[in-house]
């Protein structure tokens, strides 16, 4: 599958919930997988191998050198990803990058940071601050998964800023993406059967979310309800029921 492929599927899914979309607003970067790493630490990411350095923000600062000198870092930087960057975190992106003792890893970062401003200077042009983030490989198989998996699963959020549809609970905004992408694949049901036997509690919660919006999307039958139900659910912030 390539990434107009993708694309395409994006289109499809904004037609079947009745959202805006405009192929302009559907952008990437590659960065290594350990410059990955590091911004999704720097920027918060809330998974046990980054929190074991720092739940808050001034830890984590604190702490960056010793989370790059890890053994964690080490797992986590062989395997592949994204994320969404926004414009907003760029700024400490670069502070923290200053702090890193490595002098090709933090030459590497800078260089990256460089590439996704020049990034934001042509998204702005159309009302974007945010860009999906993947790794680099040679793989082709992994090649494929990232585009398939990953850069869809960042369009997708995406998507969803764009027609300002985003919980202050990320494993709603998680949950969500995940439900999109059952729907897609047209595979709903799969969510039952990972929801239960997948051991990594954070990521169990994207298929617990998904089925809580898999039960709340059930009966709305049309793009203009989909989204309706969705965006009462964003309004009112009432948690959805198992």
């Amino acid at each position: 599958m390539n990434i107009n492929n993708i694309r395409l599927k994006i289109k499809k899914l904004a037609r079947d919930f009745n959202l805006n979309y405009n192929p302009k607003w559907f952008d990437y970067i590659i960065l290594s997988r350990k410059e990955n790493e590091i911004i999704k630490f720097i920027l918060g990411c809330p998974a046990p191998g980054y929190n074991a350095f720092g739940i808050y923000q001034y830890q984590r600062k604190k702490n960056i050198n010793l989370f790059i000198g890890s053994d964690e870092f080490k797992i986590l930087s062989k395997n592949y990803g994204g994320q969404v960057i926004r414009k907003s975190g760029l700024q400490m992106i670069n502070k923290y990058a200053l702090l890193i003792k490595d002098k090709e890893l933090k030459d590497s970062l800078k260089k990256s940071i460089q590439k996704i401003k020049i990034k934001f200077k042509k998204l702005e042009e159309i009302g974007i601050s945010y860009i999906a983030a993947i790794t680099k490989t040679n793989s082709a198989k992994e090649k494929k998964e990232i585009i398939k998996i990953v850069l869809r699963h960042e369009w997708i959020h995406t998507l969803l800023f764009k027609n300002s549809i985003e919980f202050k609970d990320k494993r709603y905004n998680e949950g969500l993406v995940t439900y999109l992408e059952g729907f897609l694949d047209n595979d709903l049901d799969k969510f039952i059967k990972i929801e239960s036997s997948i051991k990594d509690q954070f990521l169990k919660e994207y298929y617990t979310y998904a089925l809580k919006f898999m039960v709340l999307l059930k009966r709305p039958k049309t793009p203009t309800k989909r989204k309706e139900a969705i965006c009462n659910l964003l309004l009112i912030k009432k948690p959805l029921k198992p």
